[in-house]
């Protein structure tokens, strides 16, 4: 029996893709990202996770549907959804049945299975780290660049081939020239670009995180 490993479900999500969304966030990720609002879904079990079946999943994501109106679906996060490729897949099938637009917001960084998955969503948000190994690796703390070694399976992304439409990459801002330039073969059509936001390193959680570009806000102002 497949079974998925959620760290939460978010009912009203709004900047998780369009309309009214439900947002899953699927735990564990290999990444180790210096800005990760997402920590603690960092480790594939946590002991807090919920698990589900893709039946039971869907079943609850149903709940949610007179929500979504015409343009709102389910947003599948983290985490790295890609992760848990078997769940994943078998969660977007049910959702296409049930009539649920589907989404992805991943970092590119799975373990295989990208064309069954990328086969049965509607839309991806793909977040590039960066366009260099040495700036990869500063950002993630990982050395292999997750695009370099699926070369060719995202290129499915581009809506003109029949892939999944892509609303946008997420990048370190004043780069969008070279990460073309890195690899224009396999551009996803139409995507564009969004620029990060930033402020002090601060500490979540326990771990670091690193932002550029604002100012710590003080306690009094958090109310």
């Amino acid at each position: 029996m497949i079974e998925g490993y959620i760290h939460s479900i978010e009912s009203m999500g709004l900047v998780d893709g369009p309309g009214i969304r439900t947002v899953v966030f699927f735990q564990g990720c290999r990444l180790r990202c210096r800005y990760c609002h997402n920590p603690d879904t960092w480790a594939m079990r946590s002991g807090k996770e919920q698990i589900f079946t893709p039946e039971q999943l869907v079943n609850k994501l149903l709940r949610f549907k007179p929500y979504f109106g015409d343009n709102g679906g389910v947003t599948f996060s983290g985490g790295e959804p890609l992760l848990q490729k078997d769940f994943l897949c078998e969660v977007l099938l049910l959702c296409k049945h049930a009539g649920i637009h589907t989404c992805i917001d991943t970092a590119g960084c799975g373990c295989g299975g990208y064309e069954e998955i990328l086969a049965h969503t509607d839309l991806v948000l793909l977040d590039i780290k960066h366009f260099s190994l040495d700036g990869y690796h500063s950002i993630t703390g990982q050395f292999t660049i997750p695009l370099r070694r699926a070369k060719g399976r995202y290129a499915s992304l581009d809506p003109s081939r029949g892939g999944p439409r892509t609303h946008g990459f997420r990048r370190p801002s004043g780069r969008a020239a070279r990460v073309s330039a890195y690899d224009p073969q396999h551009s996803a059509g139409g995507a564009a670009a969004l620029p990060h936001a930033g402020c002090e390193q601060v500490s979540c959680t326990g771990y670091p995180v690193f932002l550029r570009g604002r100012t710590r806000p003080s306690a009094g102002s958090l109310g």
